[in-house]
């Protein structure tokens, strides 16, 4: 009395499993990066709005145009003002916690947000 056919039950278990490993090696390969970078580029779209939002409550443009030389031509701009002065806190606790700090010779404390660096890397 025979218990099993002609041995096939293992290899169909077999071949099951390699097309399960196969599965996952494709989803680990090809999804979980398309993934992150899509989580990545929503997280700088939100930084890129917080940014605008925060520069347009805190700069007020003046109505009168003046004329200011651009790549070799005269151009009409309306000059850009501060409201208020801001410490490094305001802008820290409106955009979040900076990647980088530098400091200009006249002693100006310039705030550095870098936007997904990962996924730059990856493209």
């Amino acid at each position: 009395m025979r218990t099993s056919g002609s041995g096939g039950a293992p290899w169909r278990i077999i071949a099951i499993q390699g097309l399960i490993l196969l599965g996952l090696a494709a989803f680990f390969k090809f999804y979980l990066p398309h993934h992150e970078r899509d989580l990545a580029a929503r997280a700088a779209a939100t930084r890129e709005q917080k940014i605008k939002a925060f520069f347009q409550d805190s700069v007020v443009e003046d109505p009168q145009e003046i004329s200011v030389p651009l790549d070799g031509a005269i151009v009409n701009r309306h000059p850009q003002s501060l409201r208020t002065t801001f410490s490094p806190q305001d802008a820290e606790s409106a955009l979040g916690i900076p990647d980088s700090t530098l400091t200009d010779f006249r002693g100006g404390q310039h705030l550095v947000w870098n936007h997904c660096p990962q996924a730059w890397s990856r493209l």
